[in-house]
């Protein structure tokens, strides 16, 4: 579904091509948080849950790795959900299994059931879509080779 829209109405280092990824020092969060979208995923996540018939959308946000994000909070979703549910009058349930869980732990996660290799090579993390691995490292500050 194209949102190409949402950079003309916040700006940050996700949507701004050339614009480093940074944590300014004072700030609350870093210059990565995309006012609101979680609010947006979750609600067009359930419009469509509702005309599948599906009772559930699945979301990995965390809160153990907040820096920041308002949107990755267990009150912020379980807040969303039941204004989702007042909006679509749907008995929509937000599953969030990764909520208390930190990057490392999910990372141990996929190993532990064989999948590492997936997450690694062929997932795409929000930050500029950089693949697997190399968004992970991008995301802590680690650089890795040249």
């Amino acid at each position: 579904m194209p949102l190409s829209f949402y950079s003309s109405i916040t700006d940050n280092a996700l949507l701004s091509k050339g614009v480093a990824i940074e944590k300014k020092k004072g700030a609350k969060c870093p210059n990565t948080v995309v006012e609101g979208r979680n609010a947006v995923f979750l609600t067009l996540a359930s419009v469509w849950a509702k005309s599948l018939g599906a009772k559930e959308v699945w979301t990995g946000v965390s809160e153990a790795d907040f820096s920041g994000y308002p949107d990755c909070r267990a009150v912020f979703i379980r807040a969303h959900e039941k204004a989702t549910r007042l909006a679509l009058d749907w008995p929509v349930k937000f599953v969030t299994p990764f909520i208390h869980m930190t990057k490392a732990e999910e990372w141990a996660l996929a190993a532990k059931l064989g999948i590492l290799g997936v997450i690694e090579n062929d997932t795409v993390t929000c930050y500029n879509g950089i693949p697997g691995r190399q968004g992970l490292s991008a995301q802590l500050g680690v650089r890795r080779g040249p």
